[in-house]
C-alpha cells in the first residue's frame, strides 16, 4: 500500500493503523442516528393515513326515516322504491318485465308522487317509444346501434312557465340474469325520492325547470338515451345534465366526469354535496379507454350537444351483472348518501344562472379531487399549470444557487455538490428501478406457477405482496448507493483535509475495508476531525438526496405538464409540501443530522403527510375499481402484473423523501435482509394455495365465464 502523507500530528505519529481499526465500532455508533424506534414511527405515520383514508372510504350517513319533514330525502322511502323494482326481476330492454311491468310501476309512483305535490308545480309525465340508429365509436371500438320500439319514462316539472331545464337521467333496464339493484334500479329510486322532496317543497325556490328520465336501454348500447335527444320534443329544452350510473354495488357515488370545459358544474358540486367524492384522475382514465364501459353521459355529450356531470357507484364491482346485484347489496346508508348529494346538486344546477346559457360559462378543463369526502379542491387547468411551472423553475433554481454557493465558498465534501446531488439522483431512480422489478417479479412468479389472482377476494393482500419486494428493491439500491457515496466522500476528505492522494490501489480504495478505512482516517486525520468526518457523510447524503428528489419530481412534473396530463396535480403536491416543509427550514435553520436529527425525521413526516394523505386516498379509489375489474377482463390483461405495477409505483411515491432516512440508519444492511426475508412470507402464502381468488359467502366474489 501507498500513501504520501504530510502534516500527520504529532500525537497519532506512534500510533499503526491497526490499533485504530478497534475504534471503527465507536465511529459507526456516531454516525448512525435512526434505529428502529424512528422506522417505526414511520410505519406508524404511513399506517395512520391508511387508516384515515379506509375509514372515511367506508363512512356513510345514518338513513332518515319516512316521518322526516317532506323535503327532506329519505334513504328508507327510497329503499322501498328500489325493492319494488327489483322484484320485477331482470329487465331486459324489449321483454315484457321491462316495457310493461317496470313502466307501469314507474308510472303509478309518479301519478302518486304527483297527487301529493305543491299545488305551485306543474309537472307533466310523458311515455316515449321511439326507434332509431346511430354510430357508436370509441378508440378502439365502432359499430352502429340500431334499436327499434324502446321505452322511455318521463317526467317535466317546473314552477313557472321556462325554456331551461336541467335534465337527470338514470335507466330502470337491466342486463340478463340479474336485478339491476346497483345498475341502475338504486338510481331510478333515488330519482324517484328526489323528484317527491321537490314537489313537496316551494315552488318559489326552483327557478328552472327539471326533467327526469328514466330511459328503457342503456344496456342495450345507450339506445334509451339517444331516442330522448333524437325524437323527443322536451330535449330542445335541456341545458345540462346529470347522469346517474353504476359500476359497482353500494358505497359512495364518484364524480368521474363533468363538463366538458365547463368549470361551474364543478363549482355547484362542491358547494352543494354533502358528501363530495371526485377526482379528475378517474376522468382522465375513462377518456383514455382504460375502462372496457360507457354510459349514457357520452351520449348527450357528442350526439345532445349538452354538458354536466356523471356519478356512478365504484365499490363492490364483484357483483356488478351478476344474479347477486340485488337490493339487499346496498347499504341504506349509502341510498341516504347519494339522495343527500344528487338532491342538493340538482337544486343548485336548477337555480343558477349558468344553466340559462351553459355555452357562454365554457371556460376550460378543471383539476378536481376531494379530501377525504370533507371538502373538494377544483381550480382551472391553466392555472394549475402556471402553477406547475412556476413551482419547477423556483425549486430548480433555489437548488442551482445553493449548489453554486456552495462550490464557490467552501469546496469541501461537507456540502452538497453538484456531482453529489447528480451521484444522488442516479441512486434513487436506479433504486426506483430495483424496487418496480422486484415487484414485477413476484407477480410472475406467481403467473408461472398458476397462482394468480389471490388478492381478488382480499384487496388488502396486494400490499404486503407486491409492497414489500418494492420496499426491498428501494432500499437495496440504496444502500448499495450509500457504499459507493461513501468511499467517494472519505476518499475527497483525505485528498482536501491533508492533501494525500491516494492510490487507485490501495486499500483505501476498496469498497468494503471500512474497518481499514476507519484506522487510516484516524493516524491521517485524527480522532476529533476523523468523527467529523465520518459523521457528515450522512449529512451530505440525506441533503443531496433530498435535493435530488425534488428535482425529479420537477422534471416529471414538467413532462407531464407538457402533455396536459390533469393527474400531475399529484406530482405537484409531492413538490410544493416537501419543498416548503422540509427543504427550507432544513437550509434555513441549519439543522445538522449529529444535532437535530430528531428535527429531521419530524420535517420528513410533515411534508410528506399532505401528498401521501391525497395520493393514498387516489390508490384506495383505483384498486376498488380496478381490482374487481381484472375478474371480468379475462386473460389478456395480466392482473397480477398490472397490479403489482400499481402498487410499486405507488410505494415509490409514497416513501419517496423518507427513504432517503435509510441513509443515516444503524445496521442498513440487516434492514434490507429483514425486509428480503419478509417478503417471501406473502409469496409462500400465495403459492402455498390458502387465499382461494374467488368467493362465495361472508366475501362475494363470483368467478365470471364468458362464453362466445
Amino acid at each position: 500500500m501507498f500513501v504520501r502523507q504530510r502534516k500527520v500530528r504529532e500525537q497519532h505519529r506512534g500510533d499503526s493503523y491497526l490499533d485504530k481499526k478497534s475504534n471503527h465500532i465507536q465511529l459507526s455508533n456516531q454516525k448512525h442516528f435512526y434505529g428502529p424506534v424512528h422506522f417505526l414511527i414511520i410505519v406508524l405515520s404511513v399506517s395512520a393515513i391508511i387508516y384515515s383514508v379506509r375509514v372515511s372510504d367506508l363512512f356513510l350517513p345514518d338513513p332518515k326515516n319516512l316521518t322526516t319533514e317532506n323535503h327532506t330525502f329519505s334513504g328508507f322511502r327510497a329503499q322501498k322504491h328500489l325493492y319494488d323494482l327489483t322484484k320485477i326481476g331482470h329487465r331486459v330492454a324489449g321483454s315484457y318485465e321491462s316495457d310493461v311491468e317496470a313502466v307501469n310501476l314507474l308510472i303509478k309512483k309518479i301519478n302518486a308522487i304527483k297527487d301529493e305535490a305543491n299545488k305551485g308545480f306543474d309537472i307533466e309525465i310523458d311515455l316515449q317509444t321511439v326507434s332509431g340508429s346511430f354510430a357508436f365509436v370509441q378508440k378502439i371500438v365502432a359499430f352502429t346501434s340500431t334499436y327499434e320500439n324502446i321505452t322511455n319514462v318521463l317526467v317535466k316539472i317546473s314552477s313557472n312557465p321556462t325554456d331551461t331545464y336541467l335534465l337527470a337521467n338514470a335507466h330502470f333496464d337491466t342486463v340478463m340474469g340479474t336485478e339491476g339493484a346497483s345498475d341502475d334500479g338504486v338510481s331510478c329510486a333515488v330519482l324517484l325520492e328526489v323528484l317527491r322532496c321537490i314537489a313537496l317543497s316551494d315552488p318559489e325556490k326552483l327557478k328552472y325547470g327539471i326533467i327526469f328520465l328514466f330511459n328503457g336501454a342503456e344496456e342495450g348500447g345507450l339506445a334509451g338515451s339517444h331516442g330522448f335527444v333524437l325524437e323527443h320534443k322536451w330535449f330542445p329544452l335541456v341545458k345540462a345534465v346529470v347522469n346517474l350510473e353504476a359500476a359497482g354495488s353500494g358505497g359512495r357515488e364518484f364524480v368521474f366526469q363533468t363538463g366538458p370545459d365547463h368549470p361551474w358544474i364543478l363549482q355547484l358540486y362542491a358547494s352543494s354535496a354533502k358528501y363530495p367524492f371526485a377526482s379528475v384522475v378517474a376522468q382522465e382514465i375513462f377518456e383514455a379507454g382504460l375502462v372496457p364501459s360507457d354510459t349514457d353521459f357520452r351520449v348527450f355529450v357528442r350526439y345532445g350537444n349538452l354538458v354536466g356531470i356523471d356519478l356512478a357507484y365504484v365499490s363492490n364491482g364483484y357483483i356488478y351483472h351478476t344474479r347477486y346485484d340485488n337490493a339487499d347489496a346496498i347499504p341504506i346508508g349509502s341510498i341516504q348518501r347519494s339522495g343527500d348529494n344528487i338532491l342538493e346538486l340538482i337544486k343548485s344546477m336548477a337555480n343558477s344562472d349558468y344553466l340559462k346559457d351553459p355555452a357562454g360559462y365554457k371556460h376550460g378543463n378543471s383539476i378536481f379531487y376531494d379530501v377525504l369526502g370533507i371538502f373538494m379542491v377544483h381550480y382551472p387547468f391553466r392555472l394549475h399549470k402556471v402553477l406547475c411551472y412556476m413551482t419547477c423553475f423556483v425549486v430548480v433554481l433555489y437548488i442551482l444557487l445553493k449548489l453554486y454557493k456552495q462550490a464557490k465558498l467552501s469546496a469541501n465534501p461537507e456540502s452538497a455538490s453538484f456531482a453529489s446531488v447528480f451521484l444522488s439522483f442516479c441512486v434513487i431512480n436506479i433504486s426506483n428501478i430495483f424496487g418496480i422489478l422486484s415487484g414485477l417479479a413476484v407477480s410472475f412468479i406467481l403467473i408461472k406457477f398458476n397462482a394468480m389472482m389471490t388478492w381478488y377476494t382480499h384487496m388488502w393482500f396486494a400490499f404486503p405482496l407486491f409492497g414489500l419486494p418494492t420496499l426491498f428493491g428501494i432500499s437495496l439500491g440504496h444502500c448499495l448507493g450509500s457504499i459507493v457515496i461513501k468511499k467517494r466522500r472519505f476518499e475527497y476528505s483525505f485528498y482536501l483535509f491533508n492533501n494525500t492522494k491516494v492510490n487507485s490501489g490501495s486499500a483505501l480504495s476498496g469498497l468494503f475495508d471500512t474497518d481499514l478505512l476507519a484506522a487510516i482516517a484516524i493516524e491521517v486525520m485524527g480522532r476529533e476531525t476523523c468523527n467529523s468526518k465520518f459523521l457528515v457523510w450522512v449529512e451530505v447524503n440525506i441533503r443531496s438526496f433530498l435535493y435530488a428528489v425534488l428535482l425529479t419530481h420537477s422534471s416529471i412534473l414538467f413532462v407531464l405538464n407538457q402533455f396536459e396530463i390533469k393527474s400531475s396535480f399529484l406530482v405537484w403536491l409531492w413538490l410544493l409540501f416537501p419543498f416548503m416543509c422540509i427543504c427550507l427550514p432544513y437550509d434555513y435553520l441549519k439543522l445538522t443530522i449529529c444535532r437535530n436529527h430528531i428535527k429531521i425525521l419530524v420535517l420528513h413526516l410533515i411534508g410528506s403527510v399532505v401528498p401521501s394523505l391525497i395520493t393514498v386516498y387516489h390508490l384506495f379509489i383505483l384498486y376498488k375499481f380496478f381490482v374487481p375489474l381484472f375478474g371480468r377482463t379475462g386473460t389478456e390483461i395480466p392482473g397480477d402484473a398490472v397490479l403489482a405495477l400499481v402498487t410499486a409505483l405507488t410505494c415509490i411515491v409514497i416513501l419517496f423523501y423518507l427513504i432517503n432516512l435509510i441513509h443515516g440508519a444503524k445496521n442498513g444492511p440487516k434492514f434490507v435482509i429483514l425486509l428480503g426475508l419478509l417478503s417471501f412470507i406473502p409469496l409462500f402464502i400465495a403459492l402455498s394455495g390458502q387465499l382461494k381468488p374467488f368467493s362465495i359467502g361472508y366475501y362475494t366474489t363470483p368467478k365470471r365465464f364468458f362464453m362466445q
